[in-house]
């Protein structure tokens, strides 16, 4: 069936959907989030993997006061007080730094990938002078103006189109294959040099999904074989895919390693900006 990002079956309740998944996907499927700590040390952890796996990884300290100062010169509160105010911390940090990794400057193109309702093309265009577009597959299909609608993995757009994309919290709602399929789009529809954001990028020592069934089953959602699938009723989403080091090395980087230079980027101090954050890595890939 056609996609639809959030389709709810408001007939049936998540006890009855999860049953149906069960059905479908056996012993793969199980109630509640697996063991995440965000821990020092399972961070730690996390890093030795994917230097294990020759993934580069960096540590980042979040300057706080940039962050402040990002805060105040885009005035959330006032222009956007609706906007992911039930998470503002999480939400506002991710785009602050995806704004300070893109690094985008006057002339440069960039794009917000699966942007849904973000306003941030436009801030980030205020705020650095370049040329943004947001995109998102529940847009209608083509450009429209600064709109990009379709698949992020096949966009209506030149070769060497952007010089910077980002994609805040969005690549693990990429179902089946699209999330390969997309990196390697970007390698085409990025410049030489060009730079790609991702973040959070969600790591777990073992591969997994989360899912709400009451969106996934009526979606009719195909997950990944061989991989566990959490349930979680407040999770109201059909999809989020959390990477192991092996499954990030497998599927993004490996098959991209000739196109773009990778690196993981962990935010040392992120806790310190509230404790309800919990975008701890990030995903780079700059285009060789």
């Amino acid at each position: 069936m056609p996609y639809k990002y959030q389709l709810h079956d408001e007939k049936t309740k998540f006890e009855e959907n999860l049953e149906i998944l069960k059905e479908r996907k056996g012993h793969e499927v199980f109630l509640g989030w697996p063991g995440i700590t965000y821990s020092e040390s399972e961070n730690r952890g996390l890093m030795e993997k994917l230097e294990a796996l020759d993934i580069r990884v960096e540590r980042f300290i979040i300057d706080k006061t940039g962050y402040e100062d990002y805060l105040s010169k885009v005035r959330y509160k006032k222009k956007f007080p609706k906007y992911y105010s039930f998470n503002f911390p999480e939400k506002t940090l991710e785009y602050y730094l995806a704004y300070t990794l893109i690094a985008p400057s006057k002339g440069e193109v960039f794009v917000d990938i699966a942007a849904e309702n973000s306003p941030h093309y436009k801030e980030f265009e205020k705020l650095s002078g370049a040329r943004g577009y947001k995109q998102d597959l529940m847009y209608k299909p083509g450009i429209r103006g600064r709109e990009i609608g379709g698949d992020a993995s096949g966009m209506p757009v030149s070769d060497n189109f952007f010089d910077k994309a980002f994609a805040a919290c969005s690549l693990e709602h990429f179902e089946e294959e699209s999330d390969i399929n997309f990196i390697s789009e970007m390698g085409r529809a990025l410049k030489p040099g060009g730079k790609l954001v991702v973040l959070p990028l969600y790591l777990h020592k073992k591969p997994f999904v989360v899912t709400d069934p009451r969106y996934s089953v009526p979606g009719n959602v195909k997950f990944d074989e061989g991989i566990d699938i959490h349930c979680v009723e407040t999770y109201q989403n059909r999809h989020g895919r959390f990477y192991s080091p092996e499954t990030l090395n497998k599927r993004l980087i490996l098959p991209n390693k000739d196109v773009f230079k990778f690196r993981v980027l962990y935010f040392e101090n992120f806790r310190d900006i509230d404790k309800t954050v919990y975008c701890r890595f990030a995903l780079e890939a700059v285009k060789k």
